[in-house]
């Protein structure tokens, strides 16, 4: 009866070691295959029609259309087109007329005049004009929101050297927009409030940008102020901070290799946010004055600085860009970006995992590399063109979205599809998401659109807490939202912190807007914060934060459903197992009272 028993608790022990290996898978998985109708290149994301779902934003296969796939809580997209054949400079409404010339190079969504609904800026650029994105004349065109949706469509008057850069110039909250044209001249466009109209304003700096540029509209300095980030010509870059366009700093790296655009993040979690840039087939960081490799990508993969969009309809460039967020949330954001993989001969996805430095790793200086995983995204067959992390579900999690280049076996050729990744990483880490409104009221508020305001440029987020080690150190990051708008820089219209394996309260968060120069910080501070939390901010009257407002949402942690899994199944466990030696210790009574009953009894004589 021992061995029975012995055999009953090793069996026992060994479902419960496997619960957890069976309910951990440390890839991303291919969870969504779009169909045909969902064709078109992924070019930015915003919540269209307010029902607190982030939607997608693609360019159509011609390059002519700018199509939307709406979002939904259940998880189904739904296809419309919101623009097309888009050109006319005297439209009326949301699309007119055709230039075949132009291919729609990039699209931005903003509410520009404050009115609380999204309007979507189209970038066209002349492919007629040249073919080697050098040189180029690019115009832009707005179309305006309304409660019927699409109603106008202004066009900015001229043609410009590179697509636009969009920011706060007035510190309004509402986002500007500013060109610069052939001649270096900048100009600013401001929207009038609730009205459907640009005026011009000259910026008092003149300079060369570079092609295609990375601007950003970030907190690069600990002065809780945004600071204007421009990428000038020969590798140089401009920095306007505190909100002073008088004077402006430079610095620059010191190379003639190619480079790609730059991006940013709080990659050493110090609370301070670097400047990440590609030089040929490497990552660097700017740290304290001094340029750091994070990674190098050979001999497996290689960055393609003259990597054409796929498409008979276009010949244009794609630059080599990289997106942030951190997949594991693991507090330390990591990079995704498209690359040449050398051994298959196509153009892949490539996850970049921020680890520590040590001395295998030959770093100096900085205390974190950048590794490729191989193994974490599923192959593709097809070459991939487009990367763009996505949160699928509103969970927190950072899943992936893909458009590909479909070879002639597979979707109709000459055309794009998309993918979903579905982000499969189970572990017991926490996180926090943030989303600052411009705190603009919708004038037309109905059941699903909560009037609270969209999504602004600019907003930077810290977060103080406490790791859950013995020495209980402090863990900390930054952010700024929507910094960077153009090229395909793909950034989500919030901002989305990985905490790590903690279970504590996350100590403070202090959010801080753009302001104007030499004018009061605007910036308030909130303590004691759920971990799994949804943060949304509105910082109604911004220049007053004892106004402003925050509403959370807690989203349950994966580790509860591992808990009740691995719960449910030890009681299950357990019944079988009281059950199972129940009826041992009967087989065991009745044995011994078969024994008793043949037993002599003195006694009876």
């Amino acid at each position: 009866c021992h061995r029975e028993e012995f055999c009953l608790l090793s069996f026992s022990c060994l479902i419960f070691c496997l619960i957890p290996s069976c309910l951990t898978d440390d890839t991303y998985v291919l969870y969504y295959q779009f169909n045909a109708s969902f064709d078109g290149i992924i070019a930015g994301f915003a919540d269209y029609n307010a029902d607190k779902n982030v939607d997608v934003f693609a360019i159509s296969n011609s390059g002519q259309n700018v199509d939307i796939w709406l979002a939904s809580k259940d998880g189904d997209f739904k296809r419309e087109t919101l623009i097309v054949n888009q050109a006319d400079t005297s439209a009326t409404t949301a699309g007119a007329g055709k230039e075949a010339d132009d291919f729609i190079s990039g699209i931005a969504v903003a509410d520009f005049n404050g009115d609380g609904h999204q309007d979507i800026l189209v970038s066209k650029c002349n492919m007629k004009a040249n073919n080697n994105n050098s040189n180029l004349s690019y115009t832009v065109q707005v179309h305006w929101g309304s409660n019927i949706g699409l109603n106008h469509t202004s066009k900015l008057d001229g043609t410009y050297k590179d697509e636009p850069i969009i920011f706060d110039y007035n510190c309004d909250m509402l986002p500007d927009i500013m060109m610069v044209n052939h001649e270096n001249n900048a100009t600013v466009w401001i929207a009038e409030y609730k009205n459907q109209l640009f005026n011009p304003v000259t910026f008092l700096k003149k300079f060369d940008l570079h092609h295609p540029h990375s601007s950003a509209f970030i907190q690069l300095r600990s002065s809780f102020n945004t600071d204007l980030f421009l990428t000038t010509s020969d590798n140089t870059f401009t920095i306007f901070t505190d909100g002073n366009y008088e004077e402006a700093s430079t610095y620059d790296i010191k190379t003639k290799l190619p480079v790609g655009q730059s991006a940013f993040a709080d990659i050493n979690q110090d609370g301070i946010i670097d400047h990440l840039i590609p030089v040929e087939n490497q990552i660097q960081v700017y740290h304290n004055g001094t340029w750091h490799t994070l990674v190098d990508i050979q001999p497996d993969y290689s960055f393609d600085y003259n990597h054409v969009l796929a498409s008979t309809a276009s010949t244009y460039k794609l630059p080599v860009n990289l997106i942030i967020g951190d997949y594991d949330q693991d507090g330390y954001p990591d990079v995704l970006t498209v690359a040449w993989k050398n051994l298959v001969k196509k153009y892949v996805p490539i996850l970049l995992k921020n680890l520590p430095c040590n001395m295998n790793n030959k770093c100096v200086g900085f205390g974190r590399i950048l590794q490729v995983q191989e193994g974490v995204l599923p192959s593709v067959e097809d070459n991939v063109h487009v990367a763009a992390f996505f949160d699928y579900m509103e969970d927190g999690t950072l899943d992936t979205l893909l458009t590909c280049f479909s070879s002639p076996s597979s979707f109709p050729p000459s055309s794009f599809h998309n993918i979903l990744l579905k982000n499969n990483i189970a572990s017991d880490t926490c996180f926090m998401k943030v989303t600052v409104t411009s705190g603009v009221v919708d004038i037309y508020p109905t059941a699903d659109r909560k009037p609270h305001g969209l999504n602004t440029v600019g907003p930077t987020v810290w977060y103080r807490t406490t790791k859950p080690t013995a020495f209980g150190e402090e863990q900390r990051s930054c952010a700024s939202q929507m910094s960077q708008t153009s090229h395909f820089s793909l950034q989500l219209p919030f901002i989305l912190f990985g905490l790590g394996q903690t279970p504590n309260f996350v100590d403070e968060v202090v959010i801080t807007l753009p302001q104007i120069f030499n004018r009061t910080t605007r910036q308030k501070n909130w303590t004691q914060i759920i971990p799994n939390s949804q943060l949304l901010v509105n910082p109604y009257r911004p220049n007053t934060p004892n106004t402003w407002t925050m509403q959370l949402f807690v989203t349950p942690s994966k580790a509860i459903y591992t808990t009740a899994a691995v719960l449910g199944a030890t009681c299950i466990g357990l019944v079988f197992l009281v059950g199972a030696l129940l009826i041992v210790e009967k087989k065991e009574d009745k044995a011994e009272r078969n024994q008793e009953s043949q037993r002599f009894h003195f006694d009876a004589m």
